[in-house]
């Protein structure tokens, strides 16, 4: 690990916070979570670590509101569109005899 180099971006990643007490946390967190065998070299777990590559802090999720209906399938909006066209073209016998039932008594 090049400090003078990484130092840039460690910087930027603390936010606010002091760069230095950022770095040894992370350190102390690194070492006390990792099992003697997956240790790896210090600057490899430096450079690999997220705040390298990402900069934005994970936004907060906001609860979303609850919608009334279901949401429709991207077919059955296809057969209600397709439904609703087929009805604005049928002449007034046609739609008379569909809304009164029969084989394929549907109504967009």
């Amino acid at each position: 690990m090049q400090l003078e180099i990484e130092w840039p971006k460690i910087v930027k990643a603390a936010g606010e916070a002091d760069p230095c007490e950022f770095l040894e946390a992370k350190t102390r967190a690194y070492v006390g979570a990792t099992e003697e065998r997956f240790v790896k070299t210090f600057s490899r777990f430096i450079g690999g670590e997220l705040y390298a590559r990402n900069w934005e802090k994970p936004k907060p999720e906001t609860p979303r509101a609850r919608q009334v209906q279901p949401v429709k399938s991207r077919s059955q909006q296809n057969l209600e569109a397709n439904m609703a066209k087929t009805w604005q073209y049928m002449t007034e016998e046609e739609r008379a005899r569909y809304s009164q039932g029969g084989l394929n008594a549907q109504q967009g």
